[in-house]
């Protein structure tokens, strides 16, 4: 997908609360190195510490919930 947009588009996961911590640790490192910009809503939003776990990793990814 990053070949067909460039560099200029933002890539980004929504992942309707479907992940659990593992996965959604590979899917954010995978997604680091092909410059995605955010994943968003791996957890329910009342999952409080999958996402304190995953933004101690996030790197450049930036992790998003909406409610």
């Amino acid at each position: 997908m990053r070949n067909l947009v460039g560099e200029d588009h933002w890539l980004m996961w929504d992942c309707w609360m479907s992940l659990d911590l593992p996965y959604a640790q590979k899917l954010m490192q995978k997604s680091d190195e092909l410059g995605f910009k955010w994943i968003e809503e791996c957890f329910n939003p009342d999952d409080y510490w999958p996402y304190r776990d995953l933004k101690k990793r996030a790197g450049r990814v930036m992790i998003i919930t909406d409610e």
